[in-house]
């Protein structure tokens, strides 16, 4: 750690919501201090007679008193935390408030509380200020501090906010403090605090206690500080703690700071090991001050600390840092509970300056006197004589699982409970099949050999069958025990591992598998260079000169000397060298070259007959530019399907050459031939290989559109270029100038807008018996992609409203439009938008059978139309409950629904929406092809919800909200005007997107009905907004000097409609606003900016009621 680092202040995450509080099994009533007994291990408040921990703390946390939790005997199992008690400072599950002790011998090693894997992120503990925590003989582990992003992780297992704990005895290991993930451009949050993290004037007792492998990590640039302990404004306390194999980038093991105006933090030391094996340039304690701190002190004596950082020594005579040294520590093992036992005669032992007659217990809980001296031994154990003899723990193999034959070599590990010496001789290992290994005299707690196969005896499943010393050996532990080479039962090599040994000589010779390149296929020319890749049967070795590939284009490739399964070389193309179909004819040894197995047999270097390099890949060789001449030929491919009435409409250019080289295809290169008043947009693609995509897109007028391809677009290895190409094949551009109109009493009519006469009338929904006289909902897109617009219509109804048939609630019915033009009925599909839920009642599997708000739309950009559906009021008769929500299916080949129904004003909104979908921004996808926004308004009635616009895009994952606004908050285009008793316009919106200018990019109109000027006589009131495209908010359109520049229409209106229609197929769309008056019902054809009449105001022959209207 630099000197010149800057203390990182610590940023507290911001608090959350507490959770639901879960029921509570009661316990007694208390005012007097009292020990409460645990006698389950899971982690619920469940009126059981048992009591858990969770239990037993909450209780504790309801009375003023110090209170004692104890664990009832037999309870050894670890108890897994799953259930949050917190959010404060992060997720935490036992929070404690008042005077705690958590005992945990109960005539065993004591017990594991830990994080259970079901939840991710939980820590274990917390205090609170003026809370104190006393744990006694307790392991936590695995808990996880992650903050939110940008925010600090503090503390896995423990945040003490200004209250007091004491860990006495006990082991703190494998927790975890991470900083939350970067915001923006900023740097991630800190982890600080691994085990421990302790603020806001709190005190931490550490005493005979041990903290392990805790790690402090940052993320996305944060810093990880204080793998252990993070001590921040606070006091610490450690006597007699082991704090080892601790992670952090910045101390750690301990991390003192005082941070704030006038503020201190204190760390005192004693008697205790700060380090772990090997050396590290991380400082295990760091001292800092920050932000006009007064100071951050840190004292102590009798210490081990590996690499101290500025850990001051103000008892320098004593020895504040006794040694920094390795201290050897044993492994974490059960030494009378989880410890890091200190192995005799080590820098640790009988070097600590604490008084021993002082110092009744270590972490275990015992005390071993004046054996091996009368001195303290620094950390969390003192150890007393050492009679247990060494142990084998296991038998095992670093060699991969497999077959090994006679010349190969398996690794044979034995591994001991503790460091010991073998000396005077070798140790043999007997194996199954027969074969011994010896192991050469060492030091440590692992003893490797090597057993060299030879032939002989096999064994399928290779095993260790015994330990023995060689005359005059001895293997003792530093203690002078003799160890015990007892194999256990389950843990011998064959248990470990599944070696198969195969005694028989191998005399089979390898051979090629296959020669292949990893070069695409294609036409190369001289200097390109070519991957040639042989595989071979088996692993083999060449040595002592090259391998020769041999090609059939006159040239060789040399590979030099290599061990595996593959050898590769680089052959590159020279002049005067030609293939079509380039091939290696022989595999040859350079002088005094060999190519063998492990074995020692001569590999076999036959080409094989089918998978050699021209079987396998396509690589042409042409150096002979100069005799191609030749021009690349060029091929445009029919047109697509249209996906909607404007398209897009798509075109494969292929150019076709043996040497084909690259093309330069731009729109540019491309003309639209058109007839009549069609048009269109053109766009080039990149294609797959020598293809290239043209798309027609914001297709529009009426007459006939065809690509032609200018010459130049293409070029081959000899420089001859592509001749020009087209007109291709013709695209016709119709404009039916059809309006569907979904009315009040179950019947759905298109009108011929050009002579204003009904084209066709139907009731979608009927079915025999039942005569559905409900509201139709319309949209139109084109699901079968034949170039005219299909009609979608939904009841408006629950089931049993207005005589639905419940096979008619909750679907979406898809017509045919081309079929409808020719005054004929043909359904092309049924959807069921929202799935099926357990209802109210609590039955399972039950259908959606409300009604249904449609618009349509390709929303995720391939090429297909998508179906919006919203959910109407909940008016349900024998379905579940479901309101509020919008959800999108896929209009492809298979339905499918885009993910979960979202809420989209909030969970407390159950009224209807009008949707609407468009292209707002007029970009293209990867593809090419035009992604459209949803916009969705309130439904309800007058003054009911302030009426709200919101605009969703897909985002690969969900739907993804935009804003509108600079807040963020919905757009309320008449925020400003209010209805009769003061209250918000709200009544009967409409929700349009309309591309006036023709331009790709949609604007979206919304209407309201406005009684304002006269309550008997309402007008349609009508604001057109675009989005800009610099900033992504919406901003009025249009010159009308009215309220948020709205302007009105009709008069004595009772209900209305709008869509986006092109009356005269001239590329710009109008708004055909539908209204209904006591004298009729009428279609108006405006403007949307402005308002000004486009065409001639139509009479239309439905009865009085909602209506919904849509263009194809």
């Amino acid at each position: 750690m630099s000197a010149t680092r800057t203390a990182r202040t610590t940023r507290r995450p911001a608090p959350r919501a507490r959770q639901v509080p879960l029921r509570v099994e009661e316990l007694e009533n208390r005012t007097v201090p009292a020990v409460i007994t645990v006698t389950s291990l899971l982690d619920n408040l469940t009126d059981d007679g048992l009591v858990t921990l969770r239990e037993a703390i909450q209780a504790a946390n309801n009375t003023p008193v110090a209170d004692t939790i104890q664990f009832a005997p037999g309870l050894t199992g670890p108890i897994d935390l799953s259930i949050i008690d917190n959010t404060t400072n992060g997720p935490t599950a036992l929070q404690i408030t008042t005077p705690i002790t958590i005992d945990g011998f109960n005539g065993n090693d004591g017990i594991t509380i830990q994080r259970a894997g079901v939840v991710a992120n939980l820590r274990l503990f917390g205090l609170t200020t003026g809370a104190e925590l006393t744990l006694r003989g307790i392991t936590l582990a695995n808990g996880v501090a992650e903050g939110a992003p940008g925010l600090d992780g503090l503390g896995g297992a423990i945040f003490n906010d200004g209250g007091t704990l004491n860990v006495l005895q006990s082991l703190l290991r494998d927790n975890s403090a991470i900083g939350g993930v970067s915001v923006g451009n900023l740097l991630g949050g800190d982890g600080l605090g691994g085990a421990i993290f302790s603020t806001n004037g709190g005190v931490v007792n550490l005493q005979n206690s041990t903290l392990y492998a805790n790690l402090a990590a940052g993320t996305n640039g944060g810093e990880g500080i204080g793998g252990g302990i993070a001590n921040v404004n606070s006091v610490l306390n450690i006597l007699n703690g082991t704090l080892s194999d601790n992670v952090g980038n910045a101390a750690r093991n301990v991390y003192n700071l005082a941070d704030g105006l006038f503020q201190t933090a204190t760390t005192t030391i004693n008697d205790s090991i700060l380090g772990q094996a090997g050396d590290s340039t991380v400082t295990d304690f760091l001292n800092e001050t920050a932000n006009g701190a007064l100071s951050a002190l840190s004292t102590g004596v009798g210490n081990l600390i590996r690499n101290p950082g500025n850990f001051v020594n103000l008892t320098n005579l004593l020895g504040g840092v006794l040694s920094t040294l390795d201290p050897l520590l044993g492994p974490l093992t059960d030494n009378g509970g989880p410890t890091d036992s200190l192995l005799p005669g080590l820098p640790a032992i009988d070097v600590g300056l604490g008084n021993l007659l002082s110092l009744s217990v270590d972490q275990r809980g015992v005390l071993n006197l004046g054996v091996l001296g009368l001195g303290v031994d620094v950390g969390a154990i003192q150890i007393g004589p050492d009679t247990i003899a060494p142990t084998v723990l296991s038998v095992t193999s670093t060699s991969p699982d497999g077959t090994y034959n006679v010349g190969q070599g398996v690794n044979v590990t034995v591994n001991f409970s503790e460091r010991v010496t073998l000396s005077g001789g070798n140790m043999i290992v007997t194996l199954d099949n027969g074969a011994t290994v010896t192991i050469a005299p060492f030091s440590g707690t692992k003893a490797i050999g090597t057993y060299t196969i030879a032939s002989g005896p096999s064994s399928p499943d290779l095993d260790s069958t015994g330990l023995t010393l060689a005359a005059g050996a001895t293997l003792r532990d530093a203690a002078g025990n003799n160890a015990n080479l007892a194999i256990p039962g389950d843990a011998s090599l064959g248990d470990n591992k599944d070696i198969v040994v195969n005694g028989t000589a191998d005399t089979v010779a390898p051979t090629i598998a296959s020669i292949t390149s990893t070069t695409a296929d294609g036409t190369y020319g001289v200097n390109a260079s070519i991957n040639v890749t042989v595989n071979f049967a088996e692993p083999v070795t060449l040595s002592g000169g090259n391998l020769i590939l041999v090609l059939n284009s006159g040239a060789t490739v040399t590979i030099a000397p290599f061990s595996g399964s593959s050898a590769v070389g680089t052959y590159t193309v020279a002049g005067g060298q030609f293939s079509t179909d380039l091939d290696v004819t022989a595999v040859a040894l350079g002088a005094g070259a060999t190519l063998r197995d492990a074995a020692g047999n001569a590999a076999n270097l036959a080409v094989p007959a089918d998978t050699s390099l021209g079987d396998l890949r396509n690589i042409r060789i042409d150096t002979t530019g100069a005799t191609d001449t030749t021009a690349p030929t060029v091929t445009i491919g029919p047109p697509s399907a249209a996906a909607t009435a404007r398209g897009p409409v798509t075109f494969t250019v292929t150019y076709g050459d043996p040497n084909f080289s690259s093309s330069s295809l731009t729109a540019a290169n491309v003309t639209l031939n058109r007839t009549g008043t069609a048009t269109g947009t053109v766009i080039v693609s990149a294609g797959t290989g020598n293809t290239r995509i043209v798309t027609i897109t914001n297709i529009r007028g009426t007459g006939t559109l065809s690509i032609s391809i200018a010459a130049g677009t293409a070029t081959d290895m000899a420089g001859n270029q592509a001749a020009g190409a087209g007109p291709s094949a013709a695209v016709t551009v119709t404009n039916t100038p059809l309006l569907a109109v979904g009315t009040s009493n179950g019947s759905l009519r298109l009108f011929n807008t050009s002579t204003g006469r009904p084209a066709l009338f139907f009731r979608p929904l009927d079915v025999p018996g039942w005569t559905y006289t409900g509201s139709i909902q319309v949209a139109t897109g084109d699901l079968n992609r034949d170039g005219v617009a299909d009609v979608y219509a939904a009841a408006g109804e629950s089931y049993g409203g207005k005589g639905l048939h419940p096979n008619r609630a909750g679907k979406v019915f898809v017509y045919d439009g081309a079929a409808l033009a020719r005054n004929q009925i043909q359904l092309i599909r049924v959807i069921t938008p929202f799935g099926r839920h357990a209802g109210p009642d609590g039955r399972p599997n039950l259908p959606y059978r409300n009604g249904v708000s449609i618009a349509v739309a390709d929303v995720n950009g391939d090429g297909y139309p998508d179906l919006i559906a919203g959910t109407r009021p909940p008016t349900v008769r024998g379905g579940f409950q479901e309101y509020g929500r919008v959800t999108v299916t896929s209009g492809g080949p298979t339905p499918a629904s885009f993910g979960p129904p979202v809420r989209v004003f909030g969970s407390g909104y159950t009224g209807g929406f009008v949707l609407a979908a468009g292209d707002l921004d007029g970009a293209l996808n990867a593809a090419g092809l035009p992604q459209a926004e949803i916009a969705v308004t309130r439904n309800g009635p007058l003054g009911k919800h302030l009426l709200g616009v919101r605009a969703f895009k897909w985002n690969g994952g969900g739907l993804a909200a935009l804003n509108l606004t600079a807040t963020g908050a919905n757009l309320t285009p008449f925020a400003g005007i209010r209805g009769p008793g003061g209250r918000p316009l709200t009544l009967n919106p409409g929700l349009a997107f309309v591309d006036r200018n023709g331009d790709g990019r949609s604007e979206f109109t919304v209407s309201v009905l406005d009684p304002i000027s006269n309550r008997r006589n309402p007008q349609v009131r009508i604001a057109t907004f675009s989005v800009n495209t610099n900033t992504g908010l919406a901003q009025p359109e249009g010159s009308s000097s009215g309220p948020g520049r709205s302007f009105t229409v009709g008069s004595a209106v009772r209900t209305q409609g709008i869509a986006e229609f092109d009356h005269d197929g001239n590329g710009t769309y109008d708004l055909a606003v539908v209204s209904q008056r006591p004298t009729g019902t009428t279609v108006l054809f405006l403007d949307p900016f402005t308002g000004a009449a486009r065409l001639g105001t139509f009479a239309l022959d439905i009865p009085q009621g909602r209506v919904t209207v849509d263009g194809f």
